[in-house]
This record gives C-alpha cells, sequence and structure tokens, in this order.
C-alpha cells in the first residue's frame, strides 16, 4: 500500500503535465497519448453499456407498467381471434359481449358486437354490459330517461365526427344513478386503435351512459377517458354511421341520419346470433 500511493500520485501529476515536461516511468509523448484514449475509451464504453443495461429494463410504451402491456397485446390477439370485423364467430373467451343491432334512416344495417374489458375497467363495463340488456328496470324520477329502462335499445347516435368517433348512450342514465368514477386501469389503456370503446366525460369521475366508438387512433384522449371494450365485429357498419359525417359542417353529423340502435343485448352464444 505505501508503494501504490507515490506511483498514483506520480502518475496523476505526468498526465497534467504539459507536453515537454519530465516523463515518469519512462514514457514517451505517444505513450501518454495512448493512455489518455485508453481512459477515454474505457469511459465511453462503461457509459454505453449503463445505457444498454437501461434500455433493457425499460418498458418500451413510455410509462405503462410491463403487466398492463401485456394485458393489451393478449387482448390484441384476441380480437384477431374472434372476428375483428370479418364476419367470423365471435368466442366469449371469458369476456362478457354484447351488441347493437342497427337502423340508419329505417334501413337495417346488421350487428356490432363488442368484448368488454370488465377485468381492467369493471365499472365503465359493467355499466355498457346492464345497458345493452336493459335489465335494470326503470330510471327513477330525477334522473336523465326518468320513467323508461336503463336501456340503449331506441338510442341514436347523437355526435358523429368523421375519422373520429361515433358517439351515443345519451336518454337514460348510468346503472350506478349518476356519474361514477374513472376505472383506473381503463384509464392507462391507449387509444391507439380503431374499434375501441371509450367513455364520454365532463371531466375526471364524471362517466355516465355516453360513450364512443373509436374510429381511429386518438393519442391525445390518453389519460382522460376509459378505454373499457371493443368491436369484435361488425366495425363496417360504425364506419358507415360515420361516413354521413362527410361534408356535413366540421364533418360532424347528428341525430338527423337516424343511426339507431334498434335492439340491444349480452350475446348468449359463440356465434351471437340472437334474434333481432
Amino acid at each position: 500500500l505505501h508503494s501504490i500511493r507515490p506511483v498514483t500520485l506520480e502518475f496523476g501529476v505526468w498526465l497534467a503535465m504539459p507536453s515537454g515536461h519530465g516523463r515518469p516511468f519512462g514514457a514517451s509523448r505517444p505513450a501518454k497519448k495512448r493512455v489518455l484514449r485508453w481512459i477515454f475509451a474505457t469511459l465511453l464504453g462503461i457509459g454505453c453499456l449503463y445505457v444498454f443495461a437501461q434500455y433493457l429494463t425499460t418498458s418500451h410504451s413510455g410509462n405503462d407498467p410491463p403487466d398492463l402491456l401485456n394485458h393489451q397485446v393478449a387482448l390484441a390477439e384476441d380480437a384477431n381471434g374472434i372476428g375483428n370485423g370479418d364476419g367470423g364467430d365471435v368466442g366469449l373467451d371469458g369476456k362478457p359481449h354484447t351488441f347493437f343491432d342497427i337502423e340508419i334512416a329505417g334501413v337495417k344495417k346488421g350487428r356490432i358486437v363488442f368484448a368488454l374489458y370488465d377485468d381492467v375497467s369493471p365499472l365503465a363495463a359493467e355499466n355498457f354490459r346492464a345497458l345493452c340488456t336493459g335489465e335494470k328496470g326503470i330510471v327513477p324520477e330525477g334522473h336523465v330517461g326518468a320513467g323508461k329502462q336503463y336501456w340503449f335499445k331506441g338510442n341514436a347516435f347523437y355526435r358523429i365526427i368523421h375519422g373520429f368517433i361515433d358517439q351515443a348512450g345519451a336518454m337514460t342514465d348510468s346503472i350506478y344513478g349518476g356519474q361514477f368514477e374513472d376505472d383506473p386501469g381503463g384509464l392507462k389503456l391507449i387509444h391507439d386503435r380503431p374499434g375501441l370503446l371509450s367513455m364520454a366525460n365532463r371531466g375526471p369521475d364524471t362517466n355516465s351512459s355516453h360513450f364512443s366508438i373509436m374510429i381511429k387512433p386518438a393519442p391525445h384522449l390518453n389519460g382522460q377517458y376509459v378505454i373499457f371494450g371493443e368491436v369484435v365485429r361488425g366495425f363496417e357498419i360504425a364506419e358507415e354511421i360515420n361516413n354521413y359525417a362527410i361534408g356535413k359542417p366540421q364533418n360532424t353529423a347528428g341525430t338527423e341520419i337516424e343511426a339507431i340502435i334498434v335492439n340491444s343485448g349480452q350475446c348468449k352464444t359463440p356465434a351471437c346470433d340472437e334474434e333481432y
């Protein structure tokens, strides 16, 4: 140890010496440059290894936790396997599936089928499911839709923005008797593809019966609106509704196009082929 300290000090003094001064250890000027280059390369290599290690341990999509990312991948794979708008059979796969039968200006257009993320967004998913079935009875006085069933049946799409959303859910209250809080898991999901079901609101924890079918990705909605499901069949019908907004002021249409949910319910069979 007594021999190391003088050598270390001498080496430090040598590095600090301007060219032309003494050369400890009998080192030449080129040798001094080689040592400096070696030190620089070593520090650079350590820095690169640190950055690479951080990269390997960090998710590729921002702040979303890995378990949530895996869930989103699984949902996407489920959608590909159960139709995703191609007219194939709908496998229930443990998630509740519901449907809308749609007419536009009195013309039958067919059925839209949804899978609901009741594991990630239980409040929003259960609200939507029950409003599809009408099972909760009559809306009491003092609430939106008083005297009518808690049911989407007969509801019109009232806000249709081309290339963005088809929005519906007016004319009734939530099954919780008013506004309800955001599902934290649903807020972490991202609006990254067409067909997602997203709650409409007036700010944090102001969910009701209003919802949107996303026509295109909308990252500016992330973290503000709960995602609680997706279209797994019949997305072309949502697109047809959306196309009625083309040429309207601000590319926005309303109830005048008469896009009506003439029936809704919960799927009881894998094919979701309940009678109209």
